[in-house]
């Protein structure tokens, strides 16, 4: 494989950062040069544990305003849609926690450094009203 295969690869499968991240430790610039396969491997294992911290991060941070789990800001976003939440059956709140987290990184939520309850709040009568509708 040559570093810009590996680039490209990187970049489609987890996004530029993720991927400049991984090319800049492991050091591999611009160009056409033929990599190991050891090395290919080796970047391919450290974009995959990036990328579960990121996913991870965004879960611990996102807990706040969980449906599945009944959070206070749930709740009150509920109340604030008119929905009971209640009523509300497991397989429901993921699909509304699925819905919440497309929406709030679509805006931009998932390079806020702290979630901003308010407006997350709001989001997620916004999500309840549509998916419930």
């Amino acid at each position: 494989m040559t570093s810009r295969a590996l680039a490209d690869a990187l970049r489609h499968r987890f996004g530029g950062g993720i991927a400049d991240a991984v090319l800049a430790e492991l050091g591999i610039g611009p160009g056409d040069r033929a990599v190991d396969l050891v090395v290919v491997e080796q970047a391919t294992a450290m974009a995959l544990d990036a990328e579960l911290v990121v996913v991870g991060s965004q879960f611990v941070m996102l807990m706040p305003i969980s449906a599945l789990a009944n959070s206070p800001r749930f709740q009150r976003a509920a109340l604030q849609a008119g929905v009971p939440a209640e009523r509300l059956d497991a397989a429901q709140r993921l699909r509304i926690d699925a819905a919440f987290a497309r929406r709030w990184h679509a805006g931009a939520g998932v390079n806020a450094p702290n979630l901003d309850l308010e407006r997350a709040q709001a989001t997620m009568a916004a999500v309840l009203l549509d998916e419930l509708a």
